[in-house]
């Protein structure tokens, strides 16, 4: 009750200031009311009538307030208020819900426990070992290739909005529909959805469903709405056969990428089943410089079924990798991918 007063005073000070609703998201400049419980009220409300995922949570979003709200209060610095945030909103184990301080970097404020399905160390040893003239970035740190046994493998380490899937398409240019492609993503974290579609798009000879996106229902209920459709365009480039390689460490970005590939009949997944956190985030400002996203939409597979966060896409060819196998300077995942290539 006292979080549904509180909110109601700054509506009434927004009235009485001559202000509408928007000088809610401006909680520097509430006056003489405690600065941290401001920050806490404006955030918690715009979860509670924004937030897309309160259907994967047991979390009690009114009772995480009563908890926290003591904590909040005795909160004597930004960096301690965040730090009770980040505590309180961890209880949503939503990977894409993140904290920022100023001249700090983005924090999470969740994230699973993953088994990775690669070792970098392991997998440049294979590229220097079967690669005649070594790798190529084309561009750095984002995404290269490398021509492992004279099969192409396409490492796409980020879906980086600067990613530029036309660089992607002068390289396919060079290959025959004939020879099978390598595209490995298992250490790719997400990032652009757009960069996911361009570099499928590539593989595509036609318009396909790949997911629909969902979103609340309305502010005053934590259900979802009707599915919205989204689709691949198609921009083939290349033919014929793609295996490529998601895991765990795969997420967000990355598992739309991996939602497209099951779209396109050319293209087979390998590996190990994405992390399963893909729910799209607005930034919202919390006062002082800090920032925070909230997740307004999540996914459903074209199956019209399967909800893809804390699921995750599952590859067509599950691939055992583990840490011995690392250990003992051995990529399955990557030895299975070239064996299947050699096949095609």
């Amino acid at each position: 009750m006292a979080r549904r007063v509180r909110l109601l005073a700054l509506f009434l000070l927004c009235i009485l200031s001559g202000g509408a609703l928007s000088c809610l998201s401006n909680p520097a400049e509430l006056g003489s009311h405690n600065d941290y419980v401001a920050q806490l009220d404006l955030l918690w409300h715009n979860f509670d009538t924004t937030y897309v995922g309160f259907v994967f949570t047991d979390a009690d979003w009114d009772q995480l307030y009563d908890e926290y709200l003591p904590q909040v209060e005795a909160a004597r610095t930004q960096t301690e208020f965040l730090n009770v945030l980040t505590e309180m909103l961890a209880h949503l184990e939503d990977a894409h819900i993140q904290l920022y301080q100023p001249a700090k970097i983005w924090r999470p404020t969740y994230m699973p426990e993953i088994d990775e399905n690669y070792d970098m160390d392991v997998l440049w040893s294979y590229i220097d070992s079967l690669s005649d003239d070594g790798f190529h970035w084309i561009q750095e740190d984002i995404w290269g290739y490398a021509m492992m046994d004279s099969i192409p493998y396409v490492m796409v380490r980020s879906m980086n909005d600067l990613l530029d899937p036309s660089q992607l398409s002068a390289l396919l240019d060079t290959i025959p529909d004939s020879r099978p492609v390598i595209i490995d993503l298992r250490m790719n974290p997400g990032g652009s959805v757009y960069s996911s579609q361009g570099i499928a798009a590539r593989f595509s000879d036609e318009w396909r469903l790949v997911w629909f996106n969902v979103y609340r229902k309305g502010p005053d209920g934590y259900g979802l709405g009707e599915p919205v459709p989204e689709y691949l365009y198609p921009a083939r480039v290349h033919g014929g056969p793609v295996i490529a390689l998601i895991g765990e460490y795969c997420a967000s970005a990355a598992e739309y990428f991996a939602l497209c590939c099951r779209a396109v009949p050319t293209i087979t997944l390998a590996g190990d089943t994405t992390m399963g956190q893909i729910n799209g985030a607005w930034t919202y400002g919390l006062g002082f410089g800090c920032m925070y996203t909230l997740p307004f939409v999540t996914s459903l597979a074209a199956d019209t079924v399967t909800l893809i966060q804390e699921v995750g896409v599952a590859p067509d060819l599950y691939v055992e990798a583990t840490g011995e196998d690392f250990a003992a300077g051995t990529d399955p995942v990557l030895e299975y991918a070239l064996e299947w290539a050699g096949q095609q």
